[in-house]
């Protein structure tokens, strides 16, 4: 049975908020969408290098930048998230909105700084 301290409704030892299973699913399937998009820049970085016609250095661009405004933002949205400051669920929505955005667009750049700024975009969607 569930203790009310009069600060938190705890639900009942054994038993899953409403909408659990949904969410673990969600959260799971952009996971493996993040991940299969961070390493994708790999697999295809000579093509990428052929058509931008880019230097080894700046096929890492993107990359760094993406790590560098991951590492930023996950410590501003960490905190504001700690703080009540927003929601959540709202923080996800809109890094999964961006993070969906920032990929397409940097899919059709057209040389390194457009990629480096829509790569780097994904990192604060992350």
């Amino acid at each position: 049975m569930a203790v009310d301290d009069g600060v938190t409704a705890k639900p009942e030892c054994g038993h899953r908020q409403p909408g659990a299973r949904r969410a673990l699913l969600t959260l799971t399937a952009v996971n493996l969408l993040n991940f299969a998009d961070r390493y994708v820049a790999s697999s295809v970085k000579e093509l990428v290098k052929r058509d931008l016609n880019l230097t080894d250095a700046e096929t890492a661009l993107p990359m760094t930048g993406m790590v560098v405004v991951y590492m930023i933002f996950a410590t501003i949205f960490g905190v504001i998230a700690d703080k009540g400051v927003l929601d959540r669920t709202k923080i996800v929505a809109a890094g999964v909105v961006l993070w969906s955005i920032a990929t397409a667009l940097a899919g059709l750049s057209r040389n390194v700084w457009q990629l480096v700024v829509f790569r780097s975009l994904v990192g604060v969607g992350e």
